[in-house]
């Protein structure tokens, strides 16, 4: 009987493919989780109640501004502060944590809140999303970046009340 071609003896997949579809996994998780948030934090900021004036804004300065919240460019068409309501401001805000934390670290943070063990295909994604070389390196890499985080931001909310 012959072997498929690209498989190892045994039928197993050689090392270099396995490791390949990973990362192409975790690619495509990121970058679908990255369009998914643009995509909602657009359509809420077209909502009249986001902007300032009770006006809807628009598709085009919604979808530029979830991109640049969500993408933590930081560029803007319009002052934050006038142009969009408390609402719409929180919208860009939650946007502007999610992309600079991350998606997988939200996912791993999530899933730490509800006391569920992260999967080992959640592992490796995060693995993958981080560039690291060990599946115990993740949950420290994120414990550690989410400490850091809110206690930078907390530091920060304290100075400027």
């Amino acid at each position: 009987m012959g072997r498929r071609p690209g498989r190892a003896a045994g039928g197993e997949l050689p090392m270099k493919r396995r490791n390949k579809g990973v990362a192409g996994q975790a690619t495509r998780v990121v970058a679908l989780s990255f369009g998914g948030v643009i995509l909602v934090g657009a359509l809420l900021l077209m909502l009249p109640a986001s902007s300032a004036d009770g006006v809807c804004c628009g598709a085009l300065r919604a979808f530029f501004t979830a991109t640049s919240a969500s993408c933590v460019t930081g560029l803007v068409l319009s002052d934050t502060l006038t142009a969009w309501s408390p609402f719409g401001q929180a919208v860009i805000l939650g946007m502007i944590q999610l992309g600079g934390l991350g998606f997988m670290t939200i996912i791993y943070m999530l899933s730490s809140a509800i006391r569920k063990r992260s999967s080992i295909s959640q592992r490796l994604l995060m693995v993958s999303a981080f560039n690291l070389n060990d599946l115990s390196d993740a949950a420290h890499v994120v414990r550690r970046a989410l400490c850091i985080t809110f206690t930078l931001e907390g530091a920060g909310a304290v100075i400027l009340a």
